[in-house]
Formats: structure tokens, C-alpha cells, sequence
């Protein structure tokens, strides 16, 4: 993906199918893995300029929002989140810099897309026979801090 600040409809169309074949293709090299829980482990999930792009152009402190349920139980005594998220779907990053949102927005709907969406139900199906609630694809992206009561996450 061109490092500019906006993309064509035509350039961003093409960047979203490029990135979601990759990340296609991922899914279906990662390894499946039974313990402690079926999930697929991944040694690479993006093309480099892609990830090399997505490390020089994360989201500031300031551009996450605290995650709820579980995770408000390790707020700081201060009142820092040691979680939070930036939900990448077009209403969330919408005030991110120009160069950001049109990294973001690819990347987003990339993970969204329908051929990911597949792809995973294809990996996760075996794991996932007693789920009830159907896939729907969401992607964030999600900071944690470490505090006292908790490790960071990877």
C-alpha cells in the first residue's frame, strides 16, 4: 500500500483485495493449535510494507477508547485503563490524521472482508462446532498496560 495521505476509490479497492488476499493466505498457513483452547497461531499476518506501515503509523494513547466487561476490573487505582481499543470501522477512526485513517481504513476493512471472514470460519470451524453465536468479523486494534494486578498481553 502507497504511503500517501489519500487513496483513489480505485487505489483503496485495490489495496483492501491485496491486503485481505494476504491475510486470506495467512489464515490458511497459520497452525492450529488444541491447547488450552483451539486458536491458530500466526507467524505473519501482514506483507512487510504493510506492517512496516502499520508499526510507523499506530494510533497515539490519545485515539483509543477504554475496553468494558472484564477488563474495567483492572483499571489503575488512578483511574488509567491497562485496556484499551480502537475499533478500526470508518466511525472510529474517522479523526485520525489523514495518512493514518487511509492506513487504518484499508487494514480495517481488509480484516472484515468477506473472503477473511471465510477463511477463518474454514481454520476455526473444527474448533467452533459447539458455538451457537454466528462469526462476525471485527477488527480492533487493542493497547494494554501493565499494572500490578495484571501481565501485559500479547
Amino acid at each position: 500500500m502507497d504511503q500517501t495521505t489519500t487513496l483513489t476509490s480505485r487505489d483503496r479497492r485495490q489495496a483492501i483485495e491485496r491486503l485481505s488476499n494476504f491475510v486470506t493466505q495467512s489464515v490458511a498457513a497459520a497452525r492450529a493449535v488444541e491447547k488450552p483452547f483451539f486458536h491458530l497461531e500466526f507467524d505473519r499476518v501482514f506483507p512487510d510494507d504493510v506492517y512496516a506501515q502499520i508499526l510507523a503509523l499506530m494510533p497515539e494513547a490519545t485515539d483509543y477508547r477504554p475496553m468494558h466487561g472484564r477488563s474495567k476490573g483492572h483499571d489503575l487505582t488512578d483511574g488509567t485503563h491497562t485496556r484499551v481499543k480502537i475499533d478500526l470501522f470508518p466511525e472510529y477512526i474517522r479523526n485520525l490524521p489523514p495518512e493514518k485513517r487511509a492506513l487504518w481504513d484499508v487494514v480495517g476493512r481488509s480484516l472484515c472482508s468477506e473472503p477473511v471472514k471465510q477463511a477463518f470460519i474454514r481454520r476455526l470451524g473444527p474448533g467452533c462446532r459447539n458455538a451457537s453465536a454466528p462469526i462476525s468479523p471485527k477488527s480492533a486494534c487493542i493497547r494494554s498496560r501493565s499494572s500490578p494486578a495484571t501481565s501485559p498481553a500479547i
